[in-house]
């Protein structure tokens, strides 16, 4: 077996033994030379629950809110509660900046890189650096965050994803990853949603009708409680219709889980400033807040 991910990210991260993410790669002799010279992928911390910080997806907003304007709006549309986001991991598009002579990117443009290497050749992506620190990233987030140990044995756990709307020929990667994850505690329902035909809805937002992404789930088992994996999270709707098709399928509850929740200009903002990097400021653009934000 390779070794870890001791030392490879420029932030540590709450919940893990240690702060940080340690998880065995798998190795045939076919992943490279990339541990001989780890890179440091940047990442940013998700905050604990508490004011400041939105109750669903963890992303900051203002301290007078208790729901950030994505998942306030994803609410409205939906007309339900919405499940739980807790994501590995912040993030933002751009790169931030170097914190380490070895960060050359953060961790949105190694799930990119790795999703336009599957479109070519899912053999090769599945064999590359970015393969293996998407792996281990999940086995230790799920691991620790949702294991037996955590969650007792009472609860059945159940590992899915949510299917791509696109019409994607090939396996989704992301499902490909999950295969090989090693989560012993719970097992990996590939398959499980499927897609079915979206529904056009008004916005909250504006006169203009918008598309509701739908799914359809198998029965799920008495007692079933759902991990629903993502990639990445930005509005949050797609994975929160998907939560809404496997509760009416019997799921007691559901949480998603993202490898990335993308911040809005705002929220990044609110989280370099609280975090200390630069001071926040005030004509950082975000559209006008729902009444629902903070309820």
């Amino acid at each position: 077996m390779a070794g870890g991910l001791d030392g490879v990210f420029d932030e540590d991260i709450p919940g893990w033994p240690g702060g940080r993410a340690r998880g065995n790669l798998r190795s045939d002799g076919s992943l490279g030379d990339w541990q001989a010279s780890p890179e440091v992928v940047q990442i940013l911390r998700v905050p604990d629950t508490g004011p400041g910080v939105c109750r669903i997806c963890r992303a900051w907003i203002s301290r007078s809110w208790t729901r950030c304007w994505s998942c306030a709006r994803v609410a409205q549309m939906l007309g339900s509660e919405l499940a739980e986001i807790r994501p590995v991991s912040l993030g933002t598009k751009s790169f931030l900046g170097k914190c380490s002579p070895r960060c050359t990117r953060n961790l949105y443009a190694v799930i990119r890189a790795f999703k336009a290497a599957y479109s070519i050749s899912p053999d090769d992506a599945m064999a590359s650096r970015e393969a293996s620190i998407l792996v281990s990233l999940i086995e230790a987030f799920l691991c620790t965050n949702f294991g037996s140990n955590v969650l007792g044995e009472k609860r059945r756990l159940i590992m899915a994803t949510v299917p791509s709307s696109r019409g994607r020929r090939e396996r989704h990667p992301l499902e490909a990853l999950m295969e090989v994850s090693r989560t012993p505690f719970a097992p990996f329902a590939e398959g499980l949603l499927r897609c079915s035909q979206p529904v056009a809805r008004q916005s909250p937002s504006s006169a203009t009708n918008c598309e509701i992404p739908r799914f359809q789930s198998h029965i799920l088992p008495a007692n079933a409680h759902v991990v629903l994996v993502e990639d990445v999270v930005a509005s949050g709707l797609r994975p929160q219709a998907a939560a809404m098709a496997l509760v009416q399928a019997g799921a007691i509850s559901v949480t998603v889980v993202p490898i990335v929740r993308l911040l809005g200009p705002r929220s990044l903002a609110l989280c370099l400033a609280r975090s200390g990097r630069e001071p926040c400021r005030s004509d950082a653009r975000s559209p006008a807040p729902f009444a629902g934000c903070a309820a």
